[in-house]
Formats: C-alpha cells, sequence, structure tokens
C-alpha cells in the first residue's frame, strides 16, 4: 500500500487553496482525493501537465502527490 502527503488543490474560479487526502492515485491517469467529506475525482491533463476536475460549476487544480 502506498502512503501520499496530502495534496493542495486550488480552486480556478475563486483562488482557494484546501488540502485534500489522497484516496485514490494512478501516476499520470487520475487521482481522487478527499475535501471536507466529499471526494473530487481529477483526471491528468497531458497538455497543462496537472490534475483537473469540475464539481458544482467550480475548476479544480492540483498537482502530483508526493509518496512518502
Amino acid at each position: 500500500m502506498n502512503y501520499y502527503e496530502n495534496v493542495p488543490v486550488t480552486c480556478e474560479d475563486n483562488g482557494r487553496v484546501v488540502d485534500g487526502e489522497v484516496v485514490n492515485f494512478a501516476p499520470k491517469e487520475y487521482m481522487t482525493v478527499a475535501l471536507n467529506g466529499m471526494q473530487l475525482s481529477m483526471q491528468w491533463d497531458t497538455k497543462l501537465q496537472e490534475y483537473r476536475a469540475s464539481m458544482s460549476g467550480l475548476d479544480f487544480v492540483a498537482d502530483a502527490p508526493k509518496q512518502y
């Protein structure tokens, strides 16, 4: 089992940054993070080299987590 550091998730619409707990991760494919009791499924964007997701009309971005 792999363990990852929490990853900062940024809302592009309002600039807020929240630490997300990594629930599931496949490098350069997808990442699922838990934010304040909800899960956000993020997909890898090869063009921008970051994980992206949309929920409730808001766009979120995050970098890959560090493994420890």
